[in-house]
């Protein structure tokens, strides 16, 4: 840094000027590595109803960015200048694709519907239904997270979602330990390894697996035990089985199998 003395001498303006001269130099090419974004914004809304849509997701595929709608149906996105390929998509609903350009201004790109596929939509709902009815027949304390919840989330994963969504005492494991010194949950007093199943097969890295999945890519998550039992279902695993007459797995038998617990 350098300070100018009052009175000052010539000296020591010319070397004022001349560290000014230096930071400005400095300041450029920083500035020129950074392309000025515009403000990208829309609202996502169901054709037939004219309700906003939540939870549709909005892929820009050259600057390969992604967000989710939120409850109201908009989003945001910021992008530098050019010509953009847009896909809006959500389960239950034909993709909508579009092309925008983008200038320096923000852009404003309205109303986008999304038509639904009815008969999707009604195997969706049948195949949510019976993972509920799966969840409250355990007979376990459980909570469960869904797709709004999820995508409109401002956690990047879902282990991140969970840990602030869903008390979960972490302990170390002890003499338990199968997925690191905090892979715990306390129940009923003693520490339980956490058993995570996704799309219905055990997740080998248990809870620290949580971590790889993105909340915008999970249709549902199901806590069971304190934490100590997870489901998570996936978006392209809910799209795959509503095209099946699919029957989810009774959940006491998953803990049996996956968990070697009896619950």
């Amino acid at each position: 840094m350098f300070s100018l003395r009052f009175p000052f001498r010539t000296e020591d303006l010319r070397r004022a000027l001349g560290a000014l001269a230096l930071l400005a130099a400095a300041a450029a090419p920083l500035a020129a590595q950074t392309p000025a974004r515009t403000l990208l914004l829309g609202q996502v809304i169901d054709q037939a109803s004219k309700g906003p849509l939540a939870a549709a997701t909005v892929r820009v595929m050259e600057a390969n960015v992604t967000v989710s709608t939120g409850e109201d149906g908009q989003f945001q996105v910021r992008v530098p200048p050019g010509t953009y390929n847009i896909t809006i998509y959500r389960l239950g609903y034909e993709t909508a694709l579009e092309s925008w350009q983008v200038s320096g201004a923000s852009l404003d790109v309205g109303i986008v519907e999304l038509a639904p596929d009815a008969v999707r939509l009604r195997a969706l709902e049948v195949t949510a239904d019976r993972l509920e009815r799966a969840r409250l027949a355990s007979g376990f304390t459980s909570h469960t997270f869904g797709k709004t919840d999820l995508s409109t989330s401002s956690f990047p994963n879902v282990l991140e979602f969970i840990k602030a969504r869903q008390s979960m005492p972490m302990v170390p494991c002890g003499s338990m330990a199968t997925g690191g010194p905090a892979a715990c949950v306390r129940v009923r007093g003693g520490p339980v390894p956490v058993c995570v199943v996704v799309d219905d097969a055990p997740a080998p890295a248990g809870f620290t697996s949580l971590e790889t999945f993105q909340t915008r890519d999970v249709e549902r998550i199901n806590v069971f035990r304190g934490g100590s039992f997870i489901q998570i279902y996936t978006n392209a695993f809910m799209r795959s089985m509503a095209d099946r007459d699919w029957q989810p797995q009774n959940v006491e038998l998953q803990m049996v199998a996956y968990c070697r617990t009896s619950g």
